[in-house]
């Protein structure tokens, strides 16, 4: 596995977009498609920026129904790699009272948009989806302890680490907690990690090689101790 701390700062190569998408918005879509996609999902939306600490470059954006709000009823978080391209996708939506679908028709539709899901977990408060796919583009169907894709997180975050066999992911959380067990809040996050794998390793194979030409020029010298 490897750790992503300065993942958005990697130069990646070019890739095609992918058929994964949240409201149209596809893994490897341009800054331009993608906000054309989210405004075409919610012509509500207020968009604002995201940048790296002490960078000027956009990394991605935002979008809001409400800005006003600490928690909006729609909001949609897309980040871009250093090839420009779109590589995480989030969207959190809250239903009101008398908008609630319920947990049966989230997850059909679910898996109407991807495919029958890799695992899935509900319990009395919510429920859990998961599909990884490989870097074939397979669906894995599976022990979990062997799942391909081990950095899957919610909540907008980006994943913490990498697999060497992980392609793309989709997750999704619908939460229930009320006495009509109808869904408060759904949150979807899809990520295209294989590029970033391969350029964290590429990264970290050259970290290991400039360590291990330094030991050997100090070995070289045959420095001796004065005795």
């Amino acid at each position: 596995l490897l750790t992503g701390a300065a993942v958005l700062a990697l130069v990646l190569p070019a890739h095609a977009e992918s058929s994964l998408n949240i409201s149209g918005i596809r893994l490897g879509a341009t800054p331009d498609q993608a906000r054309a996609a989210a405004a075409a999902a919610n012509p509500k939306y207020v968009f604002s920026d995201l940048r790296r600490a002490g960078e000027e470059k956009v990394a991605g954006f935002e979008a809001k129904d409400d800005p006003r709000k600490v928690f909006p009823p729609d909001l949609l978080k897309v980040i871009f790699d250093e090839r420009n391209a779109t590589w995480f996708v989030y969207r959190e939506q809250r239903y009101e009272t008398g908008s609630r679908p319920t947990k049966e028709a989230t997850l059909a539709a679910l898996k109407e948009k991807y495919g029958e899901p890799s695992f899935t977990d509900v319990d009395v408060l919510r429920g859990l989806a998961s599909w990884q796919f490989d870097r074939a583009g397979k669906i894995y169907k599976g022990a979990r302890g062997q799942a391909p894709c081990p950095g899957t997180r919610n909540r907008g975050s980006t994943p913490e680490k990498f697999g060497e066999r992980c392609g793309s992911f989709v997750q999704a959380q619908w939460n229930f907690m009320n006495p009509e067990k109808l869904v408060e809040q759904l949150q979807v996050t899809i990520v295209e990690t294989q590029h970033v794998y391969d350029a964290l390793k590429q990264q970290q194979d050259a970290a290991d090689s400039a360590k291990k030409n330094a030991l050997d020029a100090g070995r070289a010298k045959a420095v001796k101790p004065k005795l």
